[in-house]
Formats: structure tokens, C-alpha cells, sequence
């Protein structure tokens, strides 16, 4: 319900007669920032991206060696094994299977001593974007909005919404 809540809201948002019938740009974190993933995923009217942070990244990571993203869906038994079925289902709702499909602009915030949305799940979503893509690596921060990375985001914003600062 709420991935297709993001199409039905992109859907009210360019039904409006303010809408400039040019630019639907996205924007989250954490959850909300794999929820944009998501969202430019599936949808061709969404026109730019911003994800800090994001959730809902690389479930699978465990079976693979790293960490798994939040919420971490993929459970391990008490032998270290991961659930097959689980795996597999998992993979509707992970944002990186979504970050292949993007061809828009994009940007995304990371905190490399993030223990929520771990780096590397963040580095699973960015390295498949295919569009232009700019992202803001801040070593020391954890989950939280990083000070370089609201600023990069709000003159990206602008420019992608045709407004340059």
C-alpha cells in the first residue's frame, strides 16, 4: 500500500492546475529516501531524485556477506541461515531493485557510521542508478541529515526544478 501510494500521489500532485506539467522531483530519507527510489522506480513522470540515507536497501545484503537494510526483513535462524521464501519476497520491496530503472537525475546522502541504513546498502541503490547521479559521502555521520548534504540538496533542487538559486 504505501509503494502505490506514492504513484497515487504523484498522480493527485500533476492532476493540479499548479503543476508546471515539467517537473515531479522526489525527496526523502530514510524510509521516505527508499521510498523515492521506489517511487522514480516506477513511475516515468517523476523527473529528479534526492534520497538521503534511504532505506529499504539491499534485504538480501546477509546472504551476500554484508548488512542487510532496514527494516531488515531477511531474518537469520539460529544456525545463521537466511529463509529462502523470505529472500525472494523481499526482493519486491527493495529499493535497489527500483534504482534500475532510474534514468532521471539524481542525488543521495550517506553516513558512512550509519548503522540503521548501513553505507553499503546505500552504495547497493547508488551504483545502479543511471542517470546523472552526485552523491554526498559524510564520514563521520550516522543516520541523520548531514549539513553538506542539505545544502548540495537544496541548489540541486533548485536547478532540477528550473529555479537556480
Amino acid at each position: 500500500r504505501w509503494i502505490l501510494g506514492n504513484v497515487r500521489a504523484v498522480d493527485y500532485v500533476t492532476s493540479r492546475p499548479e503543476w508546471n506539467k515539467k517537473h515531479v522531483i522526489v525527496n526523502g530519507s530514510s524510509q521516505g529516501g527508499g521510498l523515492s527510489l521506489i517511487a522514480a522506480g516506477l513511475d516515468s513522470r517523476i523527473t529528479a531524485l534526492a534520497s538521503n540515507v534511504p532505506g529499504l536497501c539491499d534485504h538480501n545484503g546477509r546472504a551476500f556477506g554484508r548488512p542487510a537494510g532496514w527494516p531488515g526483513l531477511v531474518p537469520v535462524d539460529k544456525e545463521g541461515k537466511l529463509d529462502p521464501k523470505i529472500l525472494q519476497v523481499a526482493a519486491y520491496y527493495d529499493a535497489v531493485n527500483f534504482s534500475r530503472k532510474i534514468t532521471v537525475p539524481a542525488i543521495m546522502g550517506v553516513g558512512l557510521i550509519d548503522s540503521t541504513c548501513p553505507a553499503t546498502t546505500n552504495f547497493s541503490a547508488y551504483n545502479l542508478l543511471r542517470g546523472p547521479k552526485q552523491i554526498d559521502i559524510a564520514p563521520l555521520m550516522g543516520h541523520a541529515v548531514g549539513k553538506s548534504y542539505t545544502a548540495m540538496k537544496e541548489r540541486w533542487v533548485l536547478e532540477q526544478a528550473g529555479l537556480k538559486k
